[in-house]
């Protein structure tokens, strides 16, 4: 893959968002996840100027993926809806398949809520059913045990 391609550009716009999962942002990555129609951008002036990303990252479990990577160019948050980007990750999924999402930010998880997730409460997720099942040690913990993670875990099975 040619350096400075769409991909290269992304990746260093995600960069700066500490909030996402970086060790698995890679530009082959994400050019693979778009391919294979697992990962969803909006351009703007042109197909190369992408301002908004997300994807399906698979889990430990093949029944369950992680609606991930969410992310809005500063310049065009309030501009373009992250309703979007949530709508066409989960209509996407991989048919029969449980989805979940991780989110610090209060309107991402409003807006999941309101398009029909469900919302862990407490913070201890390994009490969550399908948790320890669909999740590997995530880079941000030095371990999985007992992680009571600094976000909303939203999910949902239908």
């Amino acid at each position: 893959m040619k350096k400075n391609t769409k991909w290269d550009k992304l990746v260093e716009a995600l960069r700066k968002e500490p909030h996402l999962l970086q060790k698995r942002i890679t530009p082959a990555k994400l050019a693979e996840l778009h391919a294979a129609r697992r990962a969803f951008t909006k351009t703007l002036g042109g197909y190369e100027n992408i301002v908004a990303f997300v994807a399906l990252w698979d889990t430990a479990d093949p029944n369950w993926f992680e609606i991930g990577t969410i992310w809005i160019h500063p310049e065009k948050r309030g501009t373009f809806s992250c309703r979007d980007l949530l709508k066409t990750a989960y209509e996407n999924r991989p048919v029969g398949s449980a989805t979940f999402l991780v989110t610090l930010n209060t309107r991402v998880a409003f807006k999941a809520v309101d398009m029909g997730w469900q919302i862990q409460k407490g913070d201890n997720w390994d009490m969550v059913p399908f948790w320890k099942r669909v999740v590997e040690p995530w880079d941000r913990y030095d371990s999985n045990s007992q992680i009571a993670a600094p976000g909303r875990l939203l999910y949902r099975v239908d």
